[in-house]
């Protein structure tokens, strides 16, 4: 995606982005509402107690839930990075990100001239501020999601 955004191919771009996001979509939607619908059973059968399937179930289906939704949001961040990469977005702000949902595009964003901030979460496995922009706004990006941040604190 990153070189059909550089070389503006936007032809090519809508129809891949759609194909992609359909394929996410196909491919995590059914087996998470699966999942969500019969977590307590699924449960149940996994530890052979009943009582933690009844327990732990509603807590599975939401988890479940919110991890699909979370891989259904893969595909526009790569994209909106895509885009930062390519000149044609000025920055891409995200407050959690996973490591491996930016690390590449991250990269690419640099290559390509671009800034992007550290990002290390800690653990590893954590998720942290996400910021990329070129570099004429980096440092106001840089600025506004200090102060933002720091007037939760």
């Amino acid at each position: 995606m990153t070189v059909l955004v550089a070389q503006r191919h936007d032809a090519t771009l809508r129809p891949l982005f759609r194909l992609g996001s359909q394929a996410v979509a196909v491919a995590t939607v059914p087996v998470a509402l699966v999942i969500a619908l019969f977590a307590s059973e699924i449960v149940t059968l996994w530890t052979r107690e009943a009582a933690t399937g009844n327990q732990v179930g509603p807590i599975l289906s939401i988890l479940i839930i919110g991890t699909a939704f979370n891989t259904l949001m893969n595909l526009p961040y790569a994209l909106q990075l895509a885009h930062v990469a390519g000149g044609r977005l000025d920055g891409f702000i995200e407050l959690e990100l996973s490591i491996w949902d930016a690390i590449g595009a991250l990269l690419i964003v640099e290559e390509a001239g671009g800034r992007t901030a550290p990002f290390v979460p800690s653990p590893i496995t954590a998720k942290a501020v996400c910021i990329a922009g070129t570099p004429g706004i980096f440092e106001h990006l840089v600025d506004l999601v200090e102060r933002t941040l720091g007037s939760e604190q």
